[in-house]
């Protein structure tokens, strides 16, 4: 499998969550531990994004410039 834009760093944090995605490879986990270590006030959820990836974005840019609801 041949990843394009796949990077731990295109995460989203919220005011109570943070989004991290995740691409079935052996550092998912240590990503998520850096992002609990940087925001521990916020529970981490990982996403799958290898799909996304493919698309050339992750979460960040699937949820840039959303309106205020």
């Amino acid at each position: 499998m041949e990843f394009t834009d796949a990077a731990y760093s295109n995460y989203l944090v919220t005011n109570k969550i943070g989004l991290i995605p995740v691409f079935g490879n052996v550092n998912d986990q240590k990503a998520r531990g850096v992002l609990v270590e940087c925001f521990p006030d916020r529970k981490v959820i990982q996403i799958p994004c290898v799909t996304l990836t493919e698309e050339g974005g992750a979460i960040r840019y699937v949820t840039k410039q959303q309106p205020a609801v």
